[in-house]
């Protein structure tokens, strides 16, 4: 896993972030596949149909604003902890509010995207997914 610059997303990536930023659904909505998978809180869509309703009802509506803080490529994924704020209930969340989405693209269009709060750790990202000495 390597740490990455924004400009070596995929187009389907700026495009997804540009349109959840701007509150376009018709932008959003073509950055993914169509039989792609969005994991929001634990909640499956599946499809653009599903993904349109979803994105309608909770991204689109509070005019979320999303700012990469870091992003990395892991075995051809994205890993982007996002900085997320917005018109929406922060109740007990964190301040700020980091998301992490774990984003798979595919002939240049989002087929899975995994959108969680991670709980913090001892370990970094970056030292739990470091390669293991042997023989220790």
């Amino acid at each position: 896993m390597r740490q990455i610059a924004t400009n070596a997303f995929p187009k389907c990536i700026h495009t997804f972030l540009e349109a959840v930023n701007a509150a376009d659904s018709q932008r959003f909505l073509s950055a993914f596949a169509a039989d792609a998978l969005v994991n929001d809180v634990q909640r499956d869509f599946l499809g653009v149909e599903a993904i349109k309703k979803w994105s309608n009802r909770e991204v689109m509506v509070g005019q979320v604003a999303l700012k990469i803080h870091r992003a990395f490529e892991h075995y051809g994924d994205y890993i982007l902890e996002v900085l997320t704020d917005g018109n929406f209930d922060k109740t007990n969340l964190p301040d700020p509010l980091i998301i992490t989405q774990h984003v798979s693209v595919r002939d240049n269009k989002i087929v899975k995207l995994i959108s969680m709060l991670v709980k913090p750790t001892d370990t970094s990202i970056e030292e739990a997914l470091a390669p293991k000495a042997s023989g220790t």
